[in-house]
């Protein structure tokens, strides 16, 4: 992220920019005219450094009283802008720096999502294949008794055994027809809970979007918070 430095001319103020979003800070009139309106640049670095550099061949910028063009910075070095020494107040400077919200941990949301409900549905599946084989060896059954293949006291167990599978498989119908309903529903209300932005003012649900879909997008599409990925 670059924040960009300089002097709002009509209010004498500091003024910092980020992206397309700016912002006056301090008292009114407090930054003399040798800051430039756009005197230099801090780009964030790792470890909570900065990268200080100077936007123009002819401003004056100073770093714990030396003066700089480019440099590695950090909260408890002194900046001053200009040959009149404008400190700056890091403060300020936080204050203006939209916060970045952790969304990694959608990731293992969205996949344990994913998982458990195709988990769901393959269970439904082989449940439905085995209740298909039944009625399958049924007539199977009727067919090879009809072609006088099975018949007397075979015939009648092959038809108790069939029955009894029957109707097993329709109890286990009956259970399920209200069990695996209820597990979706549980895991649709978990996900919508979790799956969501981690900022603490927005919290939407981020929908069906994929996290592969979500990581491409720097913002919130709703809060606008910025992300870190």
């Amino acid at each position: 992220m670059e924040i960009i430095l300089g002097r709002d001319p009509e209010k004498g103020q500091l003024k910092v920019m980020i992206g397309q979003q700016s912002k006056n800070v301090g008292p009114l009139n407090a930054v003399p005219k040798t800051v430039s309106r756009l005197h230099c640049s801090l780009t964030t670095e790792e470890g909570g450094q900065f990268r200080l550099k100077n936007l123009k061949m002819q401003n004056v910028t100073y770093v714990n009283g030396i003066e700089v063009e480019n440099k590695l910075v950090n909260k408890n070095d002194v900046v001053e802008l200009g040959a009149e020494h404008y400190q700056l107040n890091w403060d300020l400077i936080e204050q203006t720096i939209p916060k970045r919200f952790d969304i990694t941990h959608l990731e293992v949301v969205w996949n344990e999502y994913n998982k458990a409900t195709l988990a769901l549905s393959i269970k439904q599946n082989k449940f439905n294949a085995i209740k298909a084989g039944t009625g399958l060896i049924t007539t199977l059954g009727l067919g090879a008794s009809a072609a006088g293949l099975i018949e007397g006291r075979t015939n009648a167990y092959f038809y108790a055994a069939a029955g009894i599978l029957s109707l097993l498989f329709l109890v286990k119908t009956y259970i399920d027809g209200a069990k695996v309903p209820k597990e979706r529903q549980r895991l649709l209300e978990k996900f919508q809970h979790e799956y969501v932005c981690p900022n603490p003012k927005c919290r939407k649900f981020f929908g069906n979007q994929a996290y592969e879909q979500l990581k491409l997008f720097d913002q919130c599409p709703y809060c606008k918070s910025n992300f870190k990925k």
